[in-house]
């Protein structure tokens, strides 16, 4: 999320109403030796291996994001967006158990 309000931010959108930043959330109630991305958080609690950019860039050989094909681009971005709010619920439950 915060990365996100940070790019919007910079181009006059300004994001309200929200409920939680995930990463942030998951760095204060995961184990120390877990890793918390949300790729390693994906495949930790839901046995999903995720596209990463690595696979959609630099595997490809392209330069950077903007020259991913806007299909797959699409589906790189809608994944991310679908495995953050799956993960809403679950960080949030650690959270209110931690106290």
């Amino acid at each position: 999320t915060k990365y996100d309000q940070l790019v919007l931010a910079n181009h006059g959108i300004e994001l309200q109403g929200l409920a939680m930043d995930t990463l942030v959330a998951a760095n204060l109630v995961v184990k120390d030796w877990q890793s918390v991305s949300l790729k390693k958080l994906s495949q930790f609690f839901f046995d999903e291996t995720m596209i990463t950019y690595e696979d959609i860039v630099k595997e490809k050989k392209l330069k950077n994001f903007s020259q991913v094909p806007l299909p797959e681009a699409t589906l790189y971005s809608a994944a991310d967006s679908l495995q953050t709010f799956k993960l809403v619920s679950i960080v949030g439950d650690m959270l209110k158990s931690e106290g």
